[in-house]
């Protein structure tokens, strides 16, 4: 169960505007920020929410695509990967209050960062996640994606043996991170509208890696980002390496990427450690690769 502990948006419910007249300085009587709240638990489609603090009374739920329910637990079983608003009321301090927030749905995982292996990746046979690099016998030999409402999930396994570095770990890695899937916004690259780029070395305990801002119209991506949260979102997780074929899985998180929505897209350009072209992930003749972030299976 990928759990998912996040606590609501206070959102005050009950100041009224009126429509009739022009608004005036203190013609609002807007109510105090609620102090309660609540968390939840994600199972794929399925979200549990619980009330916070404890004893709240009279606890009511609502959701935007029309479940509700009653106590301070509450589970619902939503009908597709999406985003969707959750509300709860309830007594509180003597007086009735209520908070919303949004919540990013999806379905589980089927790979994991955490069980050194490799092989829960044979299990994604989903066509529309899994790529090739430019031609047959070029470097990046496959490649697939997985994702959950947390994390977007990457497998790449690269030829080895058309590798002409000394050293094949030694590989430098530009990842694009297309957050909202529109190749009009963030940097334009091999046609992928990049808000994000990772650019670095992936393998092995001193892998390192840059993350820049895409910036739309710009022809540079300018200078790293400082913010350590960026660099600390993404999970190196198990590697193979052999004389024939090299395999990473890698993930990112979706919540500090921005990617909050049902599509977003990616690019993968590898190159040698002189930074001579190797090789393109590639899709239907494009190397933009767009991800529709709504199955349910």
């Amino acid at each position: 169960m990928k759990i998912n502990k996040i606590i609501a948006l206070a959102i005050t419910a009950g100041f009224l505007l009126s429509t009739m007249s022009c608004v005036h300085d203190g013609d609002l009587n807007l109510d105090p920020v609620p102090d309660i709240a609540f968390t939840y638990t994600s199972d794929g489609l399925t979200l549990t929410f619980t009330s916070d603090p404890a004893d709240i009374s009279d606890v009511t739920w609502s959701t935007s695509d029309g479940g509700s329910g009653s106590g301070t637990t509450f589970s619902h079983e939503f009908p597709s990967p999406s985003t969707y608003w959750v509300e709860m009321t309830g007594t509180y301090n003597g007086k009735q209050q209520s908070v919303s927030t949004k919540v990013l749905v999806a379905k589980p995982a089927i790979v994991s960062m955490t069980d050194n292996t490799l092989s829960d990746w044979d299990n994604v046979k989903y066509e529309d996640f899994i790529f090739t690099g430019q031609e047959e016998g070029s470097v990046i030999k496959v490649g697939k994606v997985d994702y959950d409402s947390n994390w977007l999930y990457f497998y790449v396994a690269l030829n080895a043996s058309v590798i002409t570095s000394s050293n094949a770990t030694d590989l430098i890695w530009d990842f694009f991170i297309d957050v909202d899937g529109d190749s009009s916004t963030g940097f334009s690259y091999h046609d992928v509208g990049g808000e994000y780029l990772i650019e670095g070395k992936l393998f092995d305990d001193d892998a390192w890696y840059d993350v820049y801002p895409g910036v739309t119209g710009a022809d540079w991506w300018g200078d790293p980002i400082t913010d350590p949260k960026y660099v600390n979102a993404i999970v190196i997780g198990a590697q193979e390496k052999t004389d024939d074929v090299y395999r990473i899985e890698f993930a990112i998180n979706r919540s500090v990427y921005g990617i909050t929505g049902t599509i977003a897209g990616f690019g993968l350009c590898q190159f040698d450690n002189d930074w001579s072209d190797l090789d393109y992930m590639t899709y239907e003749g494009s190397t933009a690769i767009l991800l529709s972030l709504d199955k349910t299976e």
